[in-house]
C-alpha cells in the first residue's frame, strides 16, 4: 500500500511541475532535427482488450489513431518493460 501511495504523490507533484502523462499511447517513433535533438514521438492510440489468463487486459492499437506529439524529452515509463533501442538511433 505504501508504494501505491508514493506513486501518487510522485505522479501529483509531476503534474504541478508542469509534466504531461500520455496513456494508452505507445511511441512508434522518437522524431529528431538535423543535429540529433529530439523534436516529437509519433505515437499510435492503444485500447484496452480482452483479459489474458492472469486478468490483465491486453492492449492493442486503435487502427488510423498515429499521430505527433511535439517535445523536447521523451521519458521512459516507471515500473514498465521499456524497449530503449529506439533511442539507438543517434
Amino acid at each position: 500500500m505504501n508504494n501505491i501511495l508514493e506513486a501518487i504523490l510522485q505522479i501529483k507533484d509531476a503534474h504541478n511541475e508542469g509534466v504531461t502523462f500520455h496513456f494508452l499511447e505507445n511511441i512508434k517513433e522518437v522524431l529528431r532535427d538535423e543535429s540529433g535533438k529530439v523534436t516529437g514521438v509519433k505515437v499510435i492510440t492503444m485500447e484496452l482488450g480482452e483479459s489474458d489468463e492472469s486478468g490483465r487486459r491486453l492492449t492493442h492499437e486503435v487502427a488510423g489513431s498515429e499521430h505527433i506529439i511535439p517535445c523536447d524529452l521523451v521519458v521512459a515509463a516507471i515500473e514498465q518493460k521499456v524497449d530503449f533501442s529506439v533511442l539507438d538511433e543517434r
